[in-house]
């Protein structure tokens, strides 16, 4: 990472999230792979030597057969296909344990059930050549809750056999946490992890510096183009935003943030957010779940979640860009 004066490179993370990059010093380590779809990088100062990429990509491997719809073989795609439930692994009792709390804290907002809607419109495995009907996505509102779920003993259960799952809100959160509690086990203490787009910061970059994290402009779409920068210290930055990933059914735009209250896109006048926390898997569930709340009910959330702050980006009624972030958000540098 590098000086705000002194920046020569910038680094895409999606969806709304840049890191500002310096050229490379010799004192730091850099990994890079792919991993849960997406890419992941891990920059770090070596406390006793390097660390073999071969142990990142246990750990990646270890979360993917637990939580990843891709695998037919994973925990989650058990569970998903089960009628009652599985008994679960570390992996899958973390997350979900902490999912239900998130949907808890959000009245619903935030429910890892969802999986039979984000199907439905064609954010699932298989194309959608129509927009589902009311009457359909009525229905869908019969087999999504949270409160379906139970973690009793080492076991994931479910009183609805068509309860399906889907912890992409927080799976990669969770896995940048782990790779970062790896590394702090070491004795580590200046690092980067970063796995698709979600980071998790600590001590200092390459130049001896803090590290600098940019936030992408959300009206400049698929162009990615710096708004400004943040000095967010030791802890976690996530962002989401609703002009990355999208469809198009029938000839209209439909934006992958999901309302599992409706069973319907979430509408509000909402760009993006960052979220900035103590943990990646907080500040993770903390952004999709405002991507749904629309600003103000945002803005109450966030105060639930101690330590954790945001910056919204949405317009108004008159279509103009506004900005409105919780008191402890990083001050914001000019790109």
């Amino acid at each position: 990472m590098t000086h705000p004066l002194r920046l020569q490179r910038l680094l895409v993370l999606l969806p709304t999230i840049i890191v500002s990059a310096q050229a490379q010093q010799d004192s730091f380590l850099h990994v890079k792979g792919k991993a849960q779809g997406t890419t992941y990088q891990i920059s770090y100062r070596p406390a006793q030597g390097p660390i073999p990429s071969a142990v990142f990509d246990s750990i990646l491997l270890s979360v993917d057969k637990s939580l990843s719809l891709y695998n037919s073989a994973s925990l989650i795609c058990a569970f998903n296909r089960s009628r009652t439930g599985i008994r679960a692994d570390t992996h899958l009792q973390n997350v979900v344990t902490s999912a239900l709390l998130y949907s808890n804290s959000s009245n619903g907002a935030f429910d890892i059930t969802i999986k039979p809607v984000m199907d439905a419109w064609g954010f699932g495995m298989a194309e959608v050549g129509r927009i589902p009907t009311r009457r359909f996505t009525d229905s869908l509102k019969r087999t999504i809750g949270f409160r379906h779920l139970t973690i009793r003993n080492d076991s994931l259960l479910k009183d609805e056999p068509h309860i399906r799952i889907d912890c992409n809100g927080i799976a990669q959160g969770y896995t940048v946490d782990l790779l970062a509690s790896y590394l702090i086990a070491l004795g580590i203490t200046d690092f980067l992890v970063e796995l698709g787009g979600e980071i998790r910061l600590n001590g200092l970059n390459p130049e001896g510096l803090p590290w600098y994290v940019g936030i992408e402009d959300p009206r400049n779409g698929r162009l990615p183009v710096v708004a400004a920068r943040i000095q967010p210290g030791t802890g976690a930055v996530t962002s989401s935003g609703n002009y990355r990933n999208i469809r198009s059914i029938e000839g209209q735009i439909i934006g992958h943030i999901m309302d599992p209250r409706t069973a319907r896109p979430a509408i509000h006048r909402m760009l993006s957010v960052c979220v900035t926390a103590s943990d990646a898997m907080t500040a993770d569930a903390i952004d999709n779940t405002c991507m749904v709340l629309g600003v103000r009910k945002s803005l109450r959330l966030v105060r639930k979640f101690r330590g954790a702050d945001i910056r919204i980006v949405y317009q108004n009624w008159y279509g103009r860009t506004k900005v409105k972030a919780s008191k402890g958000f990083p001050h914001l540098q000019g790109s």
